[in-house]
């Protein structure tokens, strides 16, 4: 069953272990079955019994290393089935190709320790019994050549789970609005009086700072908030092009960008700077944008046009901003349904 593009990924990877720990596993695995096998079989004749013995052992030590590679493997998302907006990040975070080749590679270990297998098996049948341990030490020999032959792609499997385990758990089969402003602007603030909570807080790729994440409901839906410090809050000039992928990232989820700006310039950016910001931002997403004038209760602080005034301190004129989310995200999410999308067609 093909997953579907907007669940959830699910990114609780266990350690790739290295190529030794794989082997060992697999051997130690080997030597306890045969230990079983031969409480099974010691009544059997003895030329008959040591070779299903040594049978088992190869047909263990198998198994046990392509279940180790198939569950690598497993546990890895599958990039075509990724949501767009993780799609994005992987692109931004891990080289592609690397990473699908360390992929491979662990499926072409598996199919050729299982070759190996049967391959050794017909020849341990056929062998007289002076040869069977150097059939058994050459058949391990060949299987540990190809699983260390792989040893770089489990390490590269291991760097990735590690980036990977960083990637915030966005649901991004809900409308989401992005929230976005100059540091200090009062975005944490917004955010918690528009949902009545305390955020979520979510680390993010290439910003040393977390993302948090707060959700309004409506009516029998909900609204996701993603607040983005260290990326939504500066010109896109003194970004470098991972960190400019990243932001490409959040227009996959977004469906309405909310700009916050500070009005009484407290917060140590002038008014011009915050919109000459906003004017940059609108350029990269391509979606309906609320834009607020925060911080009206400080002396000083003046209305701007075309913005809605508030305090998000005291609580003054939210309820018109989450209104205004409201529709706009419903409008958004109209124009994006897919019976929306086929009647344009």
């Amino acid at each position: 069953m093909t997953p579907s593009p907007n669940a959830r990924i699910d990114l609780r990877i266990g350690v790739v272990p290295r190529a030794k720990t794989i082997l060992d596993v697999a051997f130690g695995r080997a030597r306890q079955s045969v230990l079983e096998a031969k409480r099974d079989i010691f009544k059997r004749q003895h030329e008959h019994k040591v070779k299903r013995i040594e049978n088992i052992r190869i047909q263990v030590a198998a198994s046990n290393v392509c279940a180790q590679l198939q569950s690598i493997t497993d546990a890895f998302p599958t990039y075509d089935h990724l949501a767009p907006f993780y799609r994005e990040l992987l692109k931004a975070t891990l080289d592609l190709v690397v990473f699908k080749e360390s992929l491979g590679a662990l499926k072409w270990a598996a199919q050729r320790t299982r070759a190996l297998q049967r391959q050794f098996a017909g020849q341990i049948e056929k062998s007289r019994m002076q040869q069977l341990h150097t059939m058994r030490a050459a058949f391990f020999g060949r299987v540990s050549s190809v699983v260390d032959q792989i040893d770089d792609a489990l390490q590269n499997l291991e760097d990735a789970r590690k980036i990977l385990k960083r990637f915030p758990t966005i649901k991004t089969s809900i409308p989401t609005v992005v929230i976005a402003g100059m540091p200090n602007a009062g975005k944490s603030t917004l955010l918690r009086a528009l949902t009545g909570s305390e955020p979520e807080i979510k680390p993010y790729p290439f910003t040393t700072k977390n993302i948090m994440l707060g959700y309004r409901g409506v009516r029998e839906a909900k609204i996701q908030f993603v607040d983005t410090p260290g990326l939504l809050d500066r010109p896109l000039s003194e970004r470098n092009p991972i960190e400019k992928q990243t932001i490409l990232a959040l227009t996959h989820i977004a469906r309405v960008v909310l700009f916050i700006i500070d009005a009484s310039g407290t917060g140590g950016y002038t008014v011009k700077a915050q919109l000459d910001l906003l004017r940059e931002i609108r350029k990269e997403f391509d979606m309906p944008f609320i834009v607020v004038a925060n911080k009206m209760d400080i002396s000083g602080a003046k209305p701007i046009k075309d913005t809605f005034s508030i305090s998000a301190e005291n609580g003054d004129g939210i309820n018109d901003v989450a209104t205004a989310v409201e529709e706009a995200v419903a409008k958004a999410t109209q124009k994006t349904s897919p019976e929306a999308q086929t009647k344009t067609q």
